[in-house]
């Protein structure tokens, strides 16, 4: 590879390793309209989901 690619694989890289994801903004968003308590609870939502996503790919069920 180039070091122009090299250049623009790391731009690249860096801006989506720091951008917040859709979950970090929902609970935000969250939090900041309705306050601590809803957020707290937009977070415990959205960790739910993912220990639900791990356990179906562990069971063989997640492609």
């Amino acid at each position: 590879m180039t070091w122009q690619m090299w250049l623009a694989f790391f731009g690249a890289a860096i801006v989506i390793a720091v951008s917040p994801g859709a979950g970090a903004i929902q609970s935000m968003a969250t939090g900041l309209t309705h306050g601590v308590k809803r957020g707290y609870w937009s977070i415990v939502g959205l960790e739910v989901g993912l220990m639900l996503q791990l356990t179906l790919v562990a069971v063989g069920l997640g492609a």
